[in-house]
């Protein structure tokens, strides 16, 4: 379970506690269960924290502490680590932050990933949310497109599915040029 800086595990036949991190508050995003050097290991956010944990043992094997506070799911993709308004990469051991905007914001809206580019609502001015269209490779912001206050994403068959804060419903291709 997400609490704290690295996560909580319970025994799922009798609801004790197997291992906890050190309270850092609660988070309203889900941990991810990722590869790293040949091991599954979880990876948690709290509102400061990301942190990779041994999901055997509760030992934290790294944190980062984060530059925006957030609660936005963490997405795993290619050996990297988006969330929010951050791109890290995991692949040499300790992250690297690789792409950071500290303009551009995203609460708890958690995007989607297809073919290295991130979707996901997200603003500079939160009266004015839009999806932005993110190369995961170097946080280049491919597009934007305006909707509003605030929506919500999906993705099926290479498609955005779409809910905008008005509740208006759109299906849209998944494309990194506009």
């Amino acid at each position: 379970l997400n609490v704290g800086k690295g996560g909580l595990a319970l025994n799922k036949n009798t609801g004790s506690v197997i291992w906890k991190s050190e309270f850092d508050g609660l988070s309203a995003s889900s941990p991810v269960i990722i590869p790293f050097k040949s091991e599954n290991v979880g990876a948690f956010t709290s509102d400061t924290v990301v942190s990779v944990v041994d999901i055997k043992s509760g030992d934290v094997l790294w944190n980062y502490n984060k530059r925006t506070i957030s609660s936005v799911d963490l997405i795993y993709t290619d050996n990297m680590l988006y969330f929010a308004n951050e791109i890290m990469d995991i692949n040499k051991g300790n992250p690297e932050m690789i792409w950071f905007d500290s303009e551009l914001y995203s609460g708890f809206q958690t995007g989607v990933v297809l073919k290295g580019f991130a979707y996901r609502f997200g603003w500079k001015n939160i009266n004015e949310t839009a999806i932005h269209c993110i190369n995961l490779r170097n946080g280049d912001i491919m597009w934007r497109e305006k909707f509003g206050r605030w929506g919500a994403l999906i993705a099926s068959d290479n498609k955005l599915i779409i809910v905008t804060g008005k509740g208006k419903l759109i299906i849209a291709e998944a494309k990194s040029e506009e």
